[in-house]
């Protein structure tokens, strides 16, 4: 629609609520005759499962899900480099309550294709009572305090929805990120205001450019598993990698064992896994023992190969300069171990949605 809310059209039909929508960059792909400009937005399905981030052209066809985490996906923010960035909503438990504030989350970087899923911050969002879209304060990687929102005036205050005690309704206020005070902007009487956004000009994030294709495989690697940050890991110990995918309900999600896929000698590994799905991987030693295992969830989409240097490796140190053994040769298919080799943790699990 207009700014002066005439001429509204529906751009999308979720299978549920949209919202939280975001401006992208281009995206331009093989099969394209020329780049084209996407929204993102968040889909809240009716049946209470988790959010998911979607893109689709600016009229609404080519959608796409570009996010398959069991925990769900909210608040895309477009950042400079054309990334989207994005956070998970359910409060973690239990070893990844690691800093004591409010509201501990993870918060994640991804194309806007669905590849190249990174971490952002583990940080603690201690969200301002009753706030609605404000990312509050991050504490990233760097170990820097930023304030985040969706959406600045020109003066630098940042746009929020939060609760006006008086009207018992949200409205909208302006949010100062140096003292955290707050100016209520507009408020109606009769309903709530949610998903500010400035109207004002704005640099455009830089394009992307998508090997993504429905007919690929999808293939994760990694260089050495030896390679931790923290305690070592002998080449010797690790012998198969297991690989988990995530099934999600309305509030929760079993976890069941796709697989297993041999080590090599180096300590590399190259695996075919299902696309578009949640997964996540463990370290197995010779008698099944878990040597190390992800806390958090991936996806790999068709087309795409992903690669980490290690496990847990240390991320601002380089990759080892060498050819490993698992990238010679085809990605290994994963397969069930014998069933006197299967140990405990392979049987189905299910868990609370917000429970890592």
């Amino acid at each position: 629609m207009k700014v002066d809310g005439s001429e509204q059209r529906e751009v999308v039909d979720c299978e549920g609520n949209c919202v939280q929508v975001e401006w992208l960059s281009t995206l331009y792909t093989l099969d394209d005759a020329a780049p084209s400009r996407r929204i993102a937005y968040v889909c809240l399905p009716d049946d209470g499962g988790p959010p998911s981030i979607f893109t689709s052209r600016l009229d609404g066809t080519d959608r796409r899900q570009i996010t398959f985490t069991p925990f769900g996906a909210v608040d895309p923010f477009a950042l400079p480099d054309g990334r989207l960035f994005f956070r998970n909503p359910a409060e973690p438990t239990g070893q990844m309550r690691m800093v004591e504030k409010p509201y501990l989350t993870t918060s994640f970087v991804v194309h806007i294709d669905g590849t190249d899923l990174s971490a952002f911050t583990v940080a603690a969002f201690s969200r301002r009572a009753n706030s609605e879209v404000g990312l509050s304060t991050a504490k990233s990687a760097r170990f820097d305090e930023r304030p985040l929102f969706r959406s600045r005036l020109a003066d630098g205050r940042g746009l929020d929805s939060m609760m006006i005690e008086q009207a018992k309704s949200k409205g909208l206020v302006a949010v100062d990120p140096a003292s955290d005070l707050t100016e209520v902007v507009y408020d109606s009487a009769e309903w709530d205001e949610l998903d500010p956004v400035a109207v004002a000009p704005r640099k455009e994030p830089a394009g992307h450019s998508s090997a993504v294709r429905d007919s690929a495989n999808a293939e994760i690697y990694c260089l050495d598993t030896s390679l931790t940050e923290g305690t070592t890991i002998a080449k010797d110990r690790v012998r198969r990698v297991r690989v988990f995918e995530a099934e999600t309900r309305a509030t929760s999600f079993s976890e069941r064992s796709l697989g297993e896929a041999a080590i090599e000698e180096d300590g590399s590994f190259f695996v075919e896994v299902p696309a578009r799905t949640p997964i996540r991987l463990e370290l197995l030693g010779k008698d099944g023992e878990v040597l190390r295992g992800m806390k958090n969830w991936t996806w790999v989409m068709p087309g795409e190969r992903r690669g980490c240097i290690g496990c847990h490796e240390d991320r601002q140190l380089a990759p080892p300069n060498r050819h490993v053994l698992a990238l010679r040769k085809p990605a290994q298919k994963l397969r069930m171990p014998d069933s006197a080799d299967i140990s405990p943790t392979s049987a189905i699990q299910v868990r609370p949605r917000g429970q890592r």
